[in-house]
């Protein structure tokens, strides 16, 4: 809940993505969704001050190789609260096949968001017809990249359950 924080008081529009994102909305119990960091979609001009505000809060940067065209910048992590935070700027790396599609470019994720709440806090979340595609490109992405990984299974779990509750309004 930090970085919502941190990015409500820095004016800073923060989107839920990935498990952080679907958990509450899609899964009978958050905890039920299993993750491994918290993934935010913040303004490109925004990442470093947000970084920094979070590093104010007791996170500390993890190395990270600093790789043009990366999508998230270095991880943050809380030691004591055991949480890792990736302020993301894009869905992928400039490197990623779907990287350049319309779908994804800020402007059309910045229209297509749905304004909500996590815990209290404001935050937004992308549309489910987004959401969807979302996972999809991942799944096209990852499985060109790397084949195919029992984690991948992951969002499967979450398409089925996305499709379960919006498909006939999709």
């Amino acid at each position: 809940l930090a970085v919502l924080d941190v990015c409500r008081d820095l004016r800073v529009e923060a989107t839920l993505l990935k498990g952080f994102s679907v958990g509450d909305r899609l899964y009978p119990a958050g905890h039920m969704r299993p993750m491994g960091d918290l993934d935010v979609l913040v303004p490109a001009g925004d990442e470093h001050k947000v970084a920094e505000g979070l590093l104010t809060c007791g996170f500390e940067r993890i190395p990270y190789p600093d790789t043009p065209g990366q999508h998230h910048g270095a991880p943050l992590r809380h030691v004591r609260r055991r949480t890792l935070v990736e302020l993301h700027t894009a869905l992928f790396p400039a490197s990623a096949p779907v990287h350049g599609a319309a779908i994804f470019i800020p402007a059309h994720l910045h229209a297509h968001k749905q304004v909500s709440s996590y815990h209290g806090r404001n935050a937004g979340h992308l549309t489910d017809e987004v959401q969807l595609a979302y996972i999809a490109a991942s799944w096209f992405n990852d499985m060109s990249k790397y084949k195919f990984h029992p984690s991948f299974l992951v969002s499967f779990f979450d398409a089925v359950l996305l499709l379960t509750a919006h498909g006939s309004t999709l």
